[in-house]
Order: structure tokens, then sequence, then C-alpha cells
């Protein structure tokens, strides 16, 4: 700095004396011909001045290197040439700091009719002439605030005489605008439910313009632009806003954000090119900002699966901005599904939101036996696509023989031995044609085929959703339990686990569904673990009741706290002399549990299938919650053991599918007291015996997709 200082110093002086710094030989007041140098760039300018500390520079000096900064241009008269690009550069980056970051009385202070627009007038300047000569059918803005904006562009397409402008912002700010061409739409600017709202709008015969003003990281601008791209009509505009951010020349802390985005998308694509003309008043908040389409978008795909264009991709890919089912769309949007000769033969493509060799039950092993029976049905393929990395650390080919033994042992060797599987850390590279059948599990996956299917890179004909909850009741009243809930309506074929289930989605949603089963359940292990089973004054402990609590504190539809407070109360009330062990089996929990000196714990995580059959030959009562209609595979199971169970009713849809199951009331003292009446009836019990389910469930799993593949056949 001191070196800087120097040079600095040095300058003044030869700006306020002549004679100062001149060379042997040079006559006073004829300048000195200048050392060979290359000219600084102005980022490297910009670096510098970044660098300076103005605390360092005196008030001489300061008033020096202003009379420095007037001295490089004074036009007399006009018209006169621009002057040298870099006092040109100097002078409109030094103006443009002085009027970006004293905001409050600049573009923070900038109204429209009495709105706060937070914009740069010599934009929305350049706003009005592109209306104008464009005269757009819709206007897309992203990041909306008080409507300032939105209400200047809506006033400009009101005296064009057509069109409407779409403002998108994830708050509601009180009081915002009224006017009949604007509307104002609340998520982000990229979940595909808000794309879906955008494209309705649309107006294929009228240009469409776009102006992307929301969230300033680098990332977001990327997905929005990959997002609306696509939409933007040749000869229009797709306007990136604050691409003065991050030392360009504004903010410089500011870290990537839209200029980093936008010349990454400029340098992949030759359908856009920077009108800077638009940037002719020199003062602009969007520097390289005014992207032109020059050239056409691809035409949209077909709906029967052909290769996704830029716009079908820009709609599957672009994630959601939070939420459960980000990754999913991400995972198949990432899928390449074509048409061509040489993409293979169709498939059944399994989409799982995760799976982990070992430790897979009751819906992950449905979701695995129903891809496998329908694609033995449809004489295809099984493909198999896991959304999450394995968080037990598996690999790739561990992953992928854990899938094939459990389809060879329900005796479908053809299919596991063409089994192939795409996961995080080892993705297929294998096209998917748009005549592949998709199964759906989770809502997340639903929703991402959803998602490709508004796209048109997937027949929602093809689509066979696995129903195996009602899963928006899983959230509370908001943006997943909407999402979940919509999927219902994708125009899928529902494959329904348990008649209960099915009765509850078509009584909440009208859904019907394709067909229905009861879970698929497998009696050899329980029975076994039944035959197995001895009380616990065999291993010298007949003092002991032991209690099999299903404890998934992560999962409130598993009523965890309802849970542990009756294992309390029915501690408590245990005849005198009788000791409760409750093992907490389903997931690592978040802390120690006490239930009182009358009960002791042993929290056991969550068990491989095999600790699981173990377990069920030393346990004398069960405790399996579900805040659901779906009956619960430990519900069914734990009495196939032989193991008198109590659940929770729920609305006249739970109901004693088994010999053994006993249902009670959600209150915790209802759930102790049914656990009390068991252990009085149990008590000294010397073998359990194992039990099967009834009918009221449904069909076999085999039937249900035999009647799903026949469908699909039809169609």
């Amino acid at each position: 700095m001191t070196d800087r200082l120097s040079r600095l110093r040095s300058a003044a002086a030869r700006r306020l004396d002549p004679r100062a710094g001149q060379q042997p030989g040079q006559q006073p007041g004829r300048p000195a011909q200048p050392a060979e140098r290359s000219a600084p760039s102005r980022r490297e300018v910009r670096e510098f001045l970044d660098t300076l500390d103005p605390a360092s520079v005196g008030g001489p000096m300061q008033e020096s290197l202003a009379g420095a900064f007037r001295a490089l241009w004074q036009p007399r008269t006009q018209p006169v040439p621009e002057p040298p690009a870099a006092v040109r550069d100097a002078i409109v980056d030094q103006f443009h700091l002085l009027y970006y970051h004293v905001s409050r009385r600049t573009w923070k202070d900038t109204f429209y009719r009495g709105t706060r627009a937070y914009k740069c007038p010599t934009d929305m300047w350049v706003y009005q002439e592109l209306i104008d000569d464009l005269k757009p059918g819709l206007v897309i803005e992203t990041g909306t605030f008080r409507g300032g904006s939105a209400l200047f562009i809506a006033d400009r397409l009101q005296l064009a005489g057509r069109g409407q402008v779409v403002t998108i912002d994830v708050d509601v700010q009180p009081n915002r605008p009224q006017h009949p061409r604007l509307t104002y739409l609340t998520g982000s600017s990229v979940d595909p439910a808000i794309l879906a709202q955008v494209h309705e709008r649309i107006d294929p015969a009228l240009p469409v313009l776009v102006i992307l003003d929301s969230d300033h990281s680098a990332g977001h601008v990327a997905a929005e632009l990959e997002a609306y791209a696509p939409l933007v009509t040749e000869g229009s505009y797709l306007i990136v806003e604050d691409t003065n951010v991050n030392g360009h020349p504004a903010a410089p802390e500011h870290g990537p954000g839209p200029f980093e985005a936008a010349q990454e998308f400029l340098a992949r694509t030759e359908e856009f090119e920077v009108d800077e003309r638009c940037e002719r008043y020199f003062l602009t908040q969007n520097p390289q900002g005014y992207l032109k389409r020059v050239r056409p978008a691809p035409a949209a795909p077909a709906a029967t699966g052909t290769p996704a264009t830029a716009d079908a991709r820009a709609v599957v890919t672009a994630p959601l901005e939070t939420g459960p089912a980000s990754a999913a769309v991400q995972a198949v949007g990432e899928l390449t599904i074509t048409d061509a000769d040489d993409a293979g033969d169709p498939s059944v493509v399994l989409v799982l939101q995760a799976f982990e060799p070992g430790q897979f039950f009751a819906g992950i092993r449905t979701a695995v036996l129903a891809a496998a029976r329908l694609a033995a049905e449809l004489a295809r393929p099984l493909r198999v696509v896991v959304v999450s990395p394995a968080r037990g650390g598996s690999d790739h080919a561990e992953a992928r023989a854990a899938l094939a033994e459990l389809v060879r042992a329900e005796g479908l060797p053809d299919v596991a031995e063409g089994l192939r599987l795409s996961t995080p850390a080892q993705r297929d590279a294998g096209g998917h044609t748009g005549h592949d059948v998709w199964l759906a599990t989770y809502w997340t996956t639903a929703h991402a085929l959803a998602v490709a299917a508004r796209a048109g890179r997937v027949d929602p004909e093809r689509v066979v959703y696995l129903v195996q909850d009602y899963e928006p009741g899983f959230y509370p009243w908001g943006p997943e339990h909407a999402q979940a809930l919509a999927t219902y309506g994708a125009g899928f074929r529902p494959l329904v686990n348990s008649a209960s289930l099915a009765r509850y989605l078509t009584d909440q949603t009208g859904a019907r569904p394709a067909a229905v089963f009861a879970p698929a359940l497998d009696p050899a292990p329980m029975h076994a673990a039944a035959e197995r089973w001895r009380p616990a004054a065999d291993a010298g402990a007949d003092d002991e009741v032991r209690v099999l609590f299903y404890a998934r504190p992560g999962k409130p539809r598993n009523m965890y706290d309802a849970g542990l407070t009756a294992l309390r109360l029915w501690a408590e009330a245990l005849p005198a002399g009788l000791t409760g062990v409750v093992r907490l089996a389903g997931e690592t929990l978040p802390g120690e549990v006490h239930l009182g000196g009358r009960a002791r714990v042993e929290p056991l995580g969550k068990l491989s299938y095999e600790d699981y059959h173990r377990l069920l030959e030393e346990t004398d009562l069960g405790l399996a919650l579900m805040l659901s209609p779906h009956p619960g595979h430990l519900a069914l199971e734990l009495p196939m053991a032989g193991i008198p169970t109590v659940t929770n009713t729920f609305g006249g849809y739970r109901e004693a599918w088994v010999d053994g199951l006993h249902l009670a009331g959600t209150d915790p003292h209802d759930l102790a007291g049914a656990l009390l009446r068991l252990t009085e009836e149990t008590r000294g019990a010397v073998r359990h015996e194992a039990r099967l389910p009834g009918e009221g469930l449904g069909g076999t799993l085999e039937d249900a997709v035999r009647q799903v593949a026949a469908e699909l056949g039809r169609g």
C-alpha cells in the first residue's frame, strides 16, 4: 500500500506542478514520451480499487484524486466522440458504485405510482421501449417484492393494447397494487407447479418476454435460465437483472450471482446474444444481462416419449427451491429418454427414493417385488433408479446383488438376471425409451414423474403409482402436503396397498385404484419365529414381560411420543413383582429413554431383516402404532409371529385384520389399558400361535400386478 500511495502522490504532484517528474532534457510544459506498457484492464482497475483502503488516503490526496478524475475527460460542446474506453469505464464504474451503494437515495427510493419499484430508471425506460416494440402476449417477472415494476409493466401493456404480466415471489407483501393485466403467483420460480401455471398463460401466437429478478445466487439463476429460456420467443428478451453484483462493478463481496450464471448460460447456447444497445444509457443494473433470442428454440417434444428438447429438459431438471421432492425431480430429469432405435428394448423402470441393502422392509420390499412381477408379466427387463445415496455406504455392486437376490427369491430368476441399477454412485448410462413403463413409489418419485409427464418426456398412462400410504398426511398443511396430494391427480394408474387405504384414498381424493392388494407379507420367517419363541422364564427371567415397540421418532404417523407415554403408564401399573423390558426398534433415537423403575429400556435402532426375525423369538407383546388408514407391516407381522399386539384406531379405517391384533384409541391411557389387558391374558403362556391375516385387506400382489399389466397391454 505504501508503494501505491507513493506512486499516487507522484502522479498528483505532477498534476499540480508541471515541472515535477520531468525526464532529463524534457522541455517544461511539454509532455514526456510515455514508457511502453499495456493499459490495465477494467478488472485489474476494479481489483486495485477493491484493495485500496480509503482510510489510508488523506483529505489533500482525496482532493487531488478527485481533480485527476475530473480531468480524465472534459468535453466542451456537443456532439463529441466518446472518451477513450478506459476513461468511459472508469466514469461509469465510479458513478455506478455511487448510485448502487448510496441506495437509500437512489434505487431503493424509486417509486412508480406510489409503489416502490427498486429499479434503475434507465432500465425501466428500456423496458417500456421493449414492450412497445414487441407488444408481448406475456411478460414473466420472477421476484415481485412490492410490485412496483409489475404495475409499471402492466400499465405499459395496457397502453400497448394487449398482454398480461405474471409475477412470482416466495413471499406475499401487503397492499400490492392490483391491475386487470397483472397476476401474482406465490412460490419458488423454479417449482414445477409454478412453471405449470406459467405455461398455461402462454399464447403461442404472441411474444413472451422474461425478466429474472428473484434469488441472486448463481445456482438459482442458472435454474431459472434453464426453466425460462425455452419460453422466450424469437426476437424477444430474457433479461437477467442485477448482473452488476459480485464486482461488476457493485457489491464485490456478494459471491457468484446473476452475471456468472448468465455468462455460463451464454457459453453453451447460440440461441441468445447480449444486446448492448440496451445498455446505451451507461447506467444499468443489468450489465451483459439483456439477452436477446436470435435463434428459435427447438420444437417441443411429442407426448409419446420422443427425445427431450431444451424446453422439456428445462421443466424437468429445474429443481425445487426446497423440499423433499427436489432430488427425485433432478434424478428423473437427468435420465435420457428417447425413441431412437439404439435405446434398447422398453423396460419396467422402478424409481426408488432410497435403498439400503440389508435394511429394506415393508414398503421398499413391496415396491421391488411389484416392479419385478410387472416386468415378468410384460416380458420386459427391470431397471431400478435410486434417487438418494445409501447412508450405509454400500456400493453399487452390493445394492444390485441385494435387489437381484430379493427378486430371485420371489421365483423370478430371469428378471433378477437382467436387472439393471442406477444409483447416485453409478448412474446407468443406458437410455430410456418413451415406451418404458414406470413404477413410482414414494410420493416424491411420483411428483418427479408428474413433472416429466407435463414436459412430454413420460406418458402418464404408462406410469403405475404404487400407493402404500396416504402420504399427504405425513406433512402439515403446506407445500409438501399439497405436492403429495397433487400426485393423486397426475393421471397415473394407482396400485394400492390394502383395501382400507384404497377406500380412504377414494373417499378423500376421488382417485380410483387400478388394482388393490393386501400388504405383501412373508409368513415363513414369522411362523418360524413363532415356532422358536420361548417365554422369558426359560431364560431365568419369569418376572419379565418383553415388549417390542415400533419406535420411529422421525415419522410422526408412528406416534412415538404417545407410545412412550403409554408404555410409561403401563409400566407403572404392572402387577407387583413384574418388570417390563421395552425394546425400541425402528430408528436411532435422539437421546436416552427412561420409563421409570418398573421398565428397562433397550434401544435397538434400525435392524436388519434377520435381526428383526430373531427379536420376534423373544418378544411377548407388541405395540405398533400408525396414524394412517394403511395397516403398517408390523401391526400384521407381529400377530403372524404369535405376538399379541396393540395398534390404534383411525376413523373407522383401521380394524383387527388378523387374530391377535387389538385396537385401542389414540390416547396414551387407552393404549396403556390395552397393553395391561394383554399382559394379564398372556401371563404364563408357554407358546404363541402363528396367525394369518384375513381376506379384508385385499387380494394378492401377484393378481393385482397381473390386472395392471392387462390394462397396460390394452392401452
